[in-house]
């Protein structure tokens, strides 16, 4: 079995997503206001989805495949963050937060 883990890619996933809006709390506004900004910049600049279909290919031929399989931009940093660096990478997203 493999694992594949695409980042940002164009798709009408993001179109289409839905966001709960009913009760939201007033004092996290500000906060709700630049994630949506943040995940519609990612959105705007996300490749094509070839990537994600050529990694698919690519299990689909491998006799013993990785399980896991990132792909995307900044692929490299992100993984990087998330195994040797989480502290580093949450304050990242609290910085681009504020």
């Amino acid at each position: 079995m493999s694992l594949v883990e695409p980042i940002w890619f164009k798709t009408n996933l993001g179109n289409h997503a839905v966001a709960s809006k009913g009760n939201a709390i007033p004092d996290y506004n500000n906060y709700r206001r630049k994630v949506d900004a943040l995940t519609q910049k990612g959105l705007d600049e996300a490749q094509t989805p070839e990537p994600v279909v050529n990694i698919i290919k690519k299990i689909i031929g491998t006799k013993n495949p990785k399980f896991s399989n990132p792909v995307g931009k900044q692929l490299g940093m992100i993984v990087f963050l998330q195994n040797f660096a989480p502290k580093m990478l949450e304050s990242t997203m609290l910085k681009s937060l504020k």
